[in-house]
């Protein structure tokens, strides 16, 4: 082979070589990242890796070894064991959860669907109505989950606890697995807030990628009983019955009429001292992603329980707005006619009785 074609071939193959480098430097990191399942023995048909049950363990300690009864114990087939235990899971994350998510990159778009989770301890399983299900773990405030499709693996998903309390209440004293210390004796149970239980999460799938939040529909907490599908009853330790909350009302709106932008104070009863909303004018049976109604217009703390302030919208619902069936569609906002609008305020006690507010020009 002549000199002059020697050279021709060399540059060809450094050529080749150089586009194969820059290609593979293009390739989203999640793609290769997460081509295998991070929790490969715990999936779709595996046995449960302990315990049902909220976690009750202390932390262990850092730098301790996993235990060998946990799916971390050996590599999983595609070389990925899990990350390590670094801390447990001081929620009880059982129930059902309404999950509202979007995609931001794919063709996924608006999307809504119940899931139900159980826990073992520091693992959960969540099934959602559409056939999707989350395998992973929890720790500390931190979830993280293999999605699937039926049995097929198609991503990673990742989130954290964005409010709530504590499970008060460990499991009955034992042995958690061979040579561990017996866990601690049941703490007095704490009121439990459905409503101030929720999920963010971010997730990379085969469909692209997207956001997510899950809010608590119902679970098996202190105090409430019930039991985990599949699973046992819960133990709860037998407590006085819980004062019934006031029912929330209005007595008045001062001033009752004005033009957009007035200040409004609402007088009325059974006000909470940390979340109430309050609705101004019709909900056109539409809601937000979050679950609230469409025509919420303001979220307010009461200091004395008897007062509210807010102040009169000049347009109505508008953003990302669902119907009954989980459709949802950006709604742009439009400027409120004068007329009578119905004010009202929803919080953990119900919803109040509505009280006509008289918009001018």
């Amino acid at each position: 082979m002549s000199s002059s074609k020697t050279r021709r071939l060399w540059s060809a193959t450094r050529l080749f070589a150089l586009a194969l480098c820059a290609t593979l430097l293009l390739l989203p990191t999640a793609a290769i990242a997460q081509e295998s399942p991070q929790f490969g023995n715990w999936g779709p048909e595996a046995a449960p890796p302990d315990q049902e049950g909220v976690d009750s363990a202390p932390p262990p300690a850092a730098g301790a070894a996993s235990s060998p009864a946990t799916p971390n114990a050996a590599p999983a087939p595609g070389g990925f064991a899990g990350p390590p235990i670094s801390a447990g899971c001081p929620y009880d994350l059982r129930g059902t959860w309404l999950n509202y998510g979007r995609g931001m990159s794919g063709t996924v778009g608006p999307y809504s669907a119940s899931v139900t989770v159980r826990q073992f301890r520091t693992w959960i399983q969540a099934q959602q109505d559409d056939g999707t299900s989350y395998y992973g773990q929890c720790t500390g405030n931190r979830l993280q989950f293999d999605v699937y499709t039926g049995n097929q693996y198609i991503g990673r998903e990742s989130g954290t606890v964005a409010n709530s309390f504590p499970n008060p209440v460990p499991l009955p004293a034992g042995p958690l697995q061979p040579g561990a210390a017996p866990s601690v004796a049941p703490a007095p149970p704490v009121p439990f807030n459905n409503s101030a239980t929720w999920l963010n999460f971010t997730w990379s799938t085969s469909s692209g990628t997207g956001v997510e939040t899950w809010y608590r529909q119902a679970g098996v907490f202190p105090g409430g009983g019930g039991s985990v599908p599949g699973g046992p009853p819960t133990a709860v330790p037998p407590t006085a019955p819980a004062p019934a909350p006031a029912a929330v009302h209005i007595d008045s709106l001062q001033p009752a009429q004005g033009p957009a932008g007035t200040s409004i104070v609402v007088n009325g009863s059974g006000f909470a001292g940390d979340d109430n909303q309050v609705t101004f004018g019709p909900a056109s049976n539409l809601h937000h992603p979050d679950g609230t109604p469409g025509n919420v217009v303001a979220h307010l703390g009461s200091a004395d329980g008897t007062t509210l302030r807010f102040t009169v919208p000049r347009t109505g619902p508008s953003g990302i707005l669902c119907d009954e069936s989980a459709r949802c569609v950006g709604i742009s906002a439009s400027l409120l006619q004068p007329g009578g609008y119905d004010v009202t305020v929803i919080n953990a006690s119900g919803t109040s009785n509505a009280v006509t507010f008289q918009l001018t020009s």
